[in-house]
């Protein structure tokens, strides 16, 4: 039996490895129905214009492995990496991590991607709508993003989860130690196979100590001891962060976590509030943030936030080779 290889595997060509969620993922497509086909996605994402720079720079060809997915959390993003480099080894010269948020995780039986701090918001939509059926609008829009599982009574327990877990001391302890273990890994794994590895935060790894206080006030109005629960500040996580055993190799290897607000001063954590800080001086308006994605939610058109559902903030084309841009930038800088 004749075995073929792929052109890439027979040429011995460097490969460059992607790992992200849906910011990353080449699949993507956006949820907004309501959008012409060409506006959802099927743009070029930013490993593509990252692996054309490269191989400008370098004048050799490499093949891109982009193993983004949609939802993905670092548990997955690890296991897509590990997979890649028992596959290809040291074929493997570049790995480029889109970093997310550090509170998703997997279902264990069924595979699914949960982020607590963005279902809070479905379990607020059907809090108020009386928890109506998966028949209902909400519910067939549910079970769309969780095809997998009971849908409604997974996002009670994810309420509840947010309210006696997520937001006390223990429950962030978890997440830091989660995300910080890792970023250990990952770029232990890509330099024991003489890679270069480079995360750049994508997204926010975690929210402020404000944004949990606030969603608890809005979602339980009735609690009387939120500062009780939140007996932590964004401080307490940084003295926390530095008690890991993880944290001083990851101050040595600083330069390859870009944007990491527990790596670097000041940081301002994610790709958005990159833009924010870069466009209209700081207070982008609505049409200077459309030009980098798809249809965000703003303040200006929805100051009371009553777009939920209706909007998609994922860089489009543009947006995609913004992210590119700012992390050729990083990277020429820091890592060349």
């Amino acid at each position: 039996m004749k075995i073929s290889l792929p052109t890439y595997i027979k040429n011995r060509k460097p490969i460059i490895l992607a790992v992200g969620d849906s910011f990353t993922d080449p699949n993507f497509q956006s949820h907004l129905d309501d959008l012409p086909d060409e506006k959802r996605g099927g743009w070029k994402m930013w490993p593509a214009h990252l692996k054309d720079k490269l191989d400008d720079l370098t004048g050799e060809e490499h093949f891109l492995i982009n193993t983004g997915k949609g939802g993905a959390g670092t548990t997955f993003m690890f296991r897509e990496m590990s997979k890649a480099f028992a596959t290809h080894g040291d074929q493997i010269k570049y790995v480029f991590w889109g970093s997310t948020e550090w509170q998703r995780h997997e279902d264990f039986w069924t595979g699914s991607f949960l982020n607590i701090g963005a279902d809070i918001n479905w379990y607020e939509k059907l809090q108020d709508l009386n928890w109506q059926t998966e028949d209902s609008d909400a519910g067939k829009a549910l079970s769309k993003r969780y095809p997998n599982l009971k849908n409604i009574e997974m996002i009670k327990t994810q309420g509840w989860y947010f309210k006696e877990k997520y937001c006390r001391p223990h429950g962030q302890r978890k997440i830091l130690q989660h995300g910080a273990e890792h970023m250990y890994l990952a770029h232990w794994l890509a330099t024991t196979h003489g890679a270069q590895f480079m995360e750049y935060t994508l997204l926010r790894v975690v929210p402020p100590c404000s944004w949990v206080k606030r969603t608890l006030k809005r979602v339980w109005p009735e609690l009387d001891d939120i500062d009780h629960r939140v007996s932590w500040n964004d401080d307490w996580r940084n003295m926390e962060w530095l008690s890991f055993p993880y944290a001083n190799y990851l101050q040595k290897h600083k330069k390859h976590f870009a944007h990491n607000p527990f790596l670097h001063l000041n940081a301002l954590g994610s790709w958005p509030d990159e833009i924010a800080r870069d466009i209209g001086n700081g207070s982008p308006t609505y049409h200077e943030v459309c030009k980098l994605r798809i249809r965000p939610h703003h303040k200006e058109i929805d100051p009371k936030n009553e777009s939920f559902g209706k909007v998609d903030s994922h860089p489009n084309a543009d947006g995609q080779k913004d992210i590119a841009e700012r992390m050729w930038k990083y990277y020429v800088e820091n890592l060349v």
